[in-house]
């Protein structure tokens, strides 16, 4: 007369014999533990059920007292905050014009099969697959964009199942600037683990944003316009930095200019915008990428952004130190004459 949970795992077992049987109780278990009220240190019942339809044999289970050598056994495997299993997403060949995006996990000694993580309706192959780990809670965040569409898709994924957030396996973000180059990118904040996912629109100079907290889109689609470039963006790259919510973003547009601009998830607002490459410094093309931004995660110079880009033969560089921007340099790759 116990309450049921909704999940349950059903045993279909040759008993001829005696022996340990192996049930897989993650879900149940897992439905228990996420019920308002429960408690670590709270009791737990698990309940072998026989079907009704049974019609011969005998299934005998014992408690420790009845005799230890056949007492039931509970195995309990878990993850700690934040660690989740090594995961690889992926979409099978475009000539199939596969739609679906798929999924394997490593846990350091197995691949598990390929699974569906979700099937995006989309009308052609999905391509520039970015994912990303929760740096706190069992999240992991799969990005990617119909080829034929620019239709661009999030999909979050606890561990077990995969989820928009809001609703269905997967959440629609809308129609990016192109799926010939990574126009979109995302990044966790290190301190409180917010997700924030950036990517370029049909719009000149323009970036769309979506916050996730975790639970919601406290974010939902919003946009920004730079003013110190004025051409579409082609790609987007992100950079958290260590132990804060600030995040670099530094993005080429369809001139083969780059910017700089700086997020402050305590606001959720962007600021500190800078051209990175003025007058002669553009990139050599916006066809293919030519910027990254990283932040350094020790030492003296712990916590500044590096920006870099291609020119010619050589690299240029800009630094963001956490609070203000260095000087932009030309790096020479080969000695003049």
């Amino acid at each position: 007369q116990r309450p049921r949970t909704t999940a349950y795992t059903s045993v279909s077992q040759t008993l001829g014999y005696p022996g340990w049987k192996d049930i897989d109780v993650t879900n149940a278990v897992q439905e228990i533990v996420e019920r308002d009220g429960w408690d670590s240190g709270n009791a737990l019942a698990l309940l072998l059920i026989a079907h009704t339809n049974s019609t011969s044999g005998q299934f005998r289970n014992y408690d420790y007292s009845g005799g230890a050598s056949y007492a039931a056994k509970l195995t309990v495997s878990w993850l700690q905050p934040g660690e989740m299993e090594t995961l690889v997403a992926y979409t099978e060949d475009s000539t199939s014009y596969d739609d679906i995006l798929r999924y394997i996990t490593y846990d350091g000694e197995d691949m598990t099969a390929e699974a569906t993580a979700a099937d995006t309706n989309d009308s052609y192959a999905l391509r520039w697959h970015v994912a990303e780990t929760s740096p706190y809670g069992r999240e992991q965040v799969v990005l990617a964009v119909g080829s034929s569409s620019k239709t661009l898709y999030a999909t979050l994924y606890d561990g077990s199942s995969w989820s928009g957030g809001d609703a269905g396996t997967y959440k629609n973000l809308g129609t990016v600037n192109s799926s010939y180059y990574r126009c979109f990118n995302l990044a966790y904040e290190n301190a409180s683990g917010q997700l924030l996912i950036v990517a370029g629109t049909p719009t000149v100079n323009q970036i769309k944003y979506w916050v996730w907290d975790g639970s919601s889109w406290v974010v939902n689609g919003d946009t920004f316009s730079f003013t110190t470039i004025d051409k579409k963006i082609a790609w987007v790259e992100l950079a958290s930095q260590p132990g804060s919510n600030q995040i670099a973003l530094m993005v080429l547009d369809e001139d083969r200019d780059a910017a700089g601009l700086i997020w402050d998830g305590a606001c959720n607002s962007w600021g500190n915008e800078k051209l990175l490459t003025p007058g002669a410094y553009a990139t050599n093309t916006y066809t293919e990428e030519q910027i990254d931004v990283a932040y350094m995660q020790s030492g003296t110079n712990g916590g500044t952004a590096l920006f870099a880009g291609a020119q010619g033969s050589d690299v240029y560089s800009t630094t963001w130190n956490g609070s203000a921007w260095g000087l932009s340099l030309i790096h020479i790759s080969e000695p003049t004459r």
